[in-house]
């Protein structure tokens, strides 16, 4: 199951989300089927997708039991992530 903090919520309705089209359904895809996944601390992850040519679609996210719960995401240039994760 997907939950979504009150940050989260808020974060979905500021303009730089509308103008990149980044939706509740493009979240779900990058935490289901993300390109990498990085663990943070504890219970936390990092997971990364695919946004459009140019960018990523980063979403921090929680899990806890088989629910996970979205505290926030974030557009960022294609490989600033990945790059690091991978060396």
């Amino acid at each position: 199951m997907i939950k979504y903090t009150r940050h989260a919520e808020a974060k979905l309705k500021e303009i730089e989300p509308f103008l990149l089209k980044i939706t509740k359904g493009k979240i779900l895809k990058v935490v289901s089927h993300p390109i990498f996944v990085y663990h943070k601390v504890g219970n936390q992850f990092l997971a990364i997708g695919k946004l459009d040519r140019g960018r990523s679609l980063c979403v921090v996210y929680n899990e806890e039991n088989n629910d996970r719960k979205i505290v926030t995401f974030f557009p960022a240039k294609k490989g600033r992530y990945e790059s690091k994760i991978l060396s």
